[in-house]
């Protein structure tokens, strides 16, 4: 397997894992104010620092006006 695509395949398992980790803190309700789009986000822009907002439209799969909406918000 090439970098690139462990890269990917670690991405996504960390996506997943967000998703997961936002639907059992809502169902427990701790984190019923953050959006499954805001996690993984938050999850993005942690693990690269300096992100301009069109890397993290690449990385979380949206837009970049939707991206640019998501971090003004967070």
């Amino acid at each position: 397997m090439a970098d690139a695509q462990v890269v990917e395949a670690l991405e996504r398992l960390v996506t997943a894992a967000v998703g997961l980790t936002t639907v059992v803190l809502g169902e427990a309700g701790v984190a019923s104010e953050l959006t499954l789009p805001q996690w993984r986000t938050l999850v993005v822009v942690a693990q690269s620092d300096g992100s301009r907002v069109g890397e993290v439209a690449a990385r979380i799969g949206v837009s970049l006006p939707a991206a640019s909406r998501l971090v003004r918000r967070l």
